[in-house]
């Protein structure tokens, strides 16, 4: 009614003689204007109800529709866990597709780090050579560096071999010094020269060679 009380008969209360008038939210806003449902109301035989009131203005009257608060969520229970099963299953696929992209590159990238790891020890072991990615030209280029500084090295030991040899049969004293004109060469011959066998010459300030009270020395 123009009240927003809803008048009805009992069907729900023992002992209830004619019709009973009840609060009504559903009512109250349907007059009001609203047009969405009302929720968390207890229906007049003490339900939790979600109503919606839609007035008669011919009639002054309001027309309620009410639906167990049970009965909605009913569905949500059902759903929830289907949506919650599918959450996860999206997951786990997610992670299985990045769990196989993922491999074969971690084992690439561990492939190419053993190999470097390998040329510092002087292993110059090519890359593999049938990969036809990305990784297939990483492993090109490793490769090609990897043959230059085997040649590069190659040819430094066969000039460290000459000079060595160089030194070794030389008829003069060869003697060189770092730029803190300290001893870092001395062959046989600058050890019979100066009487200092080479192990005591390495390291020693070159001007030291020059003070030896030796009269021939100091003039070498």
């Amino acid at each position: 009614g123009r009240d927003g009380r809803l008048l009805t008969r009992s069907r729900f209360r023992d002992g209830a003689v004619g019709r009973l008038e009840i609060d009504s939210p559903a009512v109250t806003a349907g007059r009001q204007g609203a047009d969405s449902p009302v929720a968390g109301y207890l229906s007049y035989h003490g339900v939790e109800v979600l109503g919606i009131g839609l007035p008669l203005p011919d009639f002054d009257w309001t027309l309620v529709a009410e639906i167990s608060a049970a009965e909605v969520r009913a569905p949500l229970g059902r759903i929830i866990p289907q949506v919650l099963l599918g959450w996860c299953v999206m997951v786990g696929a997610g992670i299985g597709v990045l769990w196989l992209i993922w491999t074969p590159i971690l084992s690439r990238i561990k492939i190419l780090a053993d190999l470097a790891l390998r040329v510092g020890e002087g292993d110059y072991s090519p890359a593999p050579a049938d990969w036809d990615d990305e990784f297939g030209v990483l492993a090109r280029s490793f490769t090609e560096m990897s043959k230059s500084l085997s040649s590069a090295r190659s040819q430094l030991e066969t000039e460290r071999d000459l000079l060595r040899s160089v030194l070794a049969y030389a008829d003069d004293g060869i003697i060189s010094t770092d730029e803190f004109l300290r001893i870092v060469t001395w062959n046989a011959t600058a050890e019979r020269l100066f009487g200092y066998c080479r192990h005591e010459a390495v390291g020693m300030p070159i001007e030291h060679l020059f003070m030896a009270p030796n009269a021939e020395i100091r003039q070498l």
